[in-house]
């Protein structure tokens, strides 16, 4: 579904009752769609040199099929060269999955608790929060198409705490709607007098840094992380923002 029209959106505290949404939208946007990170992932994973490698080798194996004395061996080759990509290719699905579901399982199982975002303001005893989007007119009204949290439970600084889960339905990414949840949550943290909010986000994730860089976060590091894929070696980067209040 493509949205071509302005959309009216509003963004709200979350319900308990907006749970099985939210872990759905935090499954759909993270795994399908242009901008979701597995998405990027493997379109990086196109160009990288042991790709190349495997370019190579297949070509080599379709050229030594071509004749009848290395034909066999050519069939081989190339079926194996092809058979290790995509191997690669859903070892690289299967992680991304897999790092979303340790999320469904964890903080987003129970959203209210983690995030203390069910009790009333007065009692709330940190600065925690979970906030929502949704269509406010027309045939969609009230669909949750966005969800940002933040965690004050993630550190021990109380003047700090951290941007977690910030999800947008593919359908309508683009339209300002991670935007207007991430300045809600600003402002709720200056009203709760914290001087700080930072954040962690994958290199694959480039969408959504443009929009911290937009708002006003700085990259304060990048940390490198060797990931075994087969007996592939890929190196990705997490990048670590912060805003100052």
């Amino acid at each position: 579904m493509n949205v071509s029209h302005v959309i009216q959106t509003r963004v709200r505290p979350f319900k308990k009752s907006d749970s099985e949404q939210v872990r759905e939208l935090y499954s759909l946007a993270m795994l399908y769609g242009p901008r979701a990170p597995v998405t990027i992932a493997l379109k990086h994973q196109i160009y990288k040199p042991f790709s190349w490698v495997l370019y190579t080798l297949f070509a080599g194996g379709l050229a030594l099929s071509r004749h009848s004395s290395t034909q066999v061996t050519g069939m081989a080759m190339s079926a194996t060269v092809l058979g290790l990509f995509l191997a690669w290719r859903r070892t690289i699905w299967s992680k991304f999955k897999a790092f979303c579901q340790a999320a469904v399982d964890g903080d987003l199982s129970d959203i209210g608790k983690s995030y203390s975002a069910v009790l009333p303001d007065s009692s709330k005893l940190d600065s925690s929060g979970f906030w929502v989007a949704e269509v406010a007119d027309g045939a969609e009204v009230g669909k949750i198409i966005g969800a940002v949290g933040l965690a004050s439970s993630t550190n021990t600084d109380p003047t700090t705490a951290e941007l977690r889960r910030l999800v947008v339905s593919p359908s309508y990414q683009g339209h300002g709607v991670g935007s207007l949840l991430v300045n809600t949550l600003l402002e709720h943290a200056r009203t709760r007098g914290l001087t700080s909010v930072f954040l962690s986000t994958s290199m694959y994730q480039r969408p959504a840094m443009q929009l911290y860089e937009h708002l006003g976060f700085v990259l304060d590091r990048k940390v490198a992380v060797q990931v075994k894929i087969l007996f592939i070696v890929n190196t990705a980067y997490l990048h670590f923002y912060k805003i100052k209040l």
